[in-house]
């Protein structure tokens, strides 16, 4: 599984935890309420607070749900990370790495392949490119970096390490192609 759909996942997990969190509150502060009270009648307070939790709760949960439709994380087309959601990735290892190598990979004929077979069959080359660059990459022990479709048919890839630990590696590539 490519890194852009592992974080596409986690990212669709947390916020499923995230909306939950209230539901859960809810039945604890109904079971800690009648525990702490135990008594056969329940006070009107608690009706009013649960109703309010709930009520609450609804509205968390469906404005996480609107809100997570506008996080894009992969590209519909090379399943790889969006240009937005890349940009930020790798701002926040730069600040972390002091040796990290960005590669640009670009489809120089992309454009005379959409005019001439169809978008969809350039949409198709966008993502066979992808999985081949992957592919080749995890070839030569290259693991969990980040791919992101930038534009056209330009893919940016971030490894950590300096250019000359994959100067081989991407001449081979080259030839290859």
């Amino acid at each position: 599984m490519l890194l852009p759909q592992t974080k596409e996942r986690e990212y669709r997990f947390k916020l499923a935890l995230r909306m939950g969190l209230p539901i859960f509150a809810l039945l604890l502060a109904l079971i800690t309420h009648t525990f702490i009270t135990n008594s056969q009648t329940l006070q009107t307070s608690f009706y009013v607070e649960s109703l309010l939790v709930l009520v609450f709760s609804i509205y968390f949960i469906l404005y996480l749900i609107y809100n997570g439709f506008d996080v894009k994380i992969t590209d519909d087309v090379s399943k790889t990370f969006t240009r937005e959601y890349l940009f930020k990735y790798l701002k926040e290892k730069l600040k972390k790495e002091q040796d990290y190598t960005l590669i640009l990979i670009s489809i120089d004929n992309l454009s005379d392949i959409n005019s001439l077979y169809g978008i969809k069959n350039g949409d198709r080359v966008l993502k066979e490119v992808a999985a081949w660059i992957v592919e080749y990459l995890q070839d030569q022990k290259i693991d969990n970096f980040p791919i992101g479709h930038i534009k056209g048919g330009d893919f940016i890839i971030g490894v950590s390490g300096t250019k000359n630990e994959y100067s081989t590696v991407l001449e081979l590539m080259l030839f290859k192609v």
